[in-house]
């Protein structure tokens, strides 16, 4: 195969994911049987872990069992790192829904940022609330769950996010995690049109 050629299949190739890929489910118990709910408020944060599956990948979107809602309550929602500890650094910020103030419904969170989650790793889900109000979240009666990825344990906080027991595995938070196949980063596509280019300027050089 041509030079040319070459370069042109390995820049769609990596180019092909940034193109809107069709989203997969990574981990999803949305539909099990409902437990419970928790009221999410200032005094009492909660964090549902999820692991990834054998490759990496894109999130797309979002969706919790969520309502309850008393009075306009300042929500925090966001995807965190992992720690010894429990959740550690935010890694992104959601937006939400104005959600019910009656029962619990699927919601899907609003202004999801595209980032990659690499393979085989831990993140959180953080719900909280600074100041009056509150809101619940529906957690499983069961573990079952769908997807190759996997849900953990979750956690509570009683300081605003900032430290965190842990309460096991058994009947998680209800949530689907959307994904699709991993978006090379910037450098990564900057770096090979560089190569790119700079093969196609030795490939135009006359012979001596």
């Amino acid at each position: 195969m041509k030079l040319h050629a070459l370069a042109a299949a390995a820049l769609v190739a990596v180019l092909l994911p940034m193109s809107g890929a069709h989203a997969d489910v990574l981990v999803d118990n949305l539909l099990e049987p409902q437990r419970d709910s928790t009221l999410v408020e200032s005094r009492l944060w909660v964090a549902q872990s999820f692991i990834t599956a054998g490759g990496p990948v894109t999130l797309q979107s979002i969706e919790l069992w969520l309502g309850l809602r008393v009075g306009d309550p300042a929500l925090t929602a966001e995807l965190r790192a992992d720690s010894a500890g429990g959740p550690a650094a935010a890694l992104a910020a959601f937006g939400l829904p104005l959600l019910s103030a009656g029962l619990t419904q699927i919601e899907l969170l609003s202004s999801v940022p595209q980032i990659n989650l690499a393979a085989g790793t831990k993140y959180w889900i953080v719900l909280g609330v600074s100041g009056p109000g509150s809101l619940g979240w529906t957690y499983a009666e069961g573990n079952n769950q769908a997807g190759p990825g996997t849900l953990g344990d979750y956690s509570y906080s009683s300081d605003g996010g900032v430290g965190w027991a842990d309460f096991g595995t058994d009947n998680p938070y209800l949530l689907r995690v959307n994904v699709a196949p991993a978006v090379p980063e910037p450098a990564s596509v900057a770096l090979l049109l560089a190569g790119i280019g700079l093969l196609a300027a030795r490939r135009s050089k006359p012979r001596n």
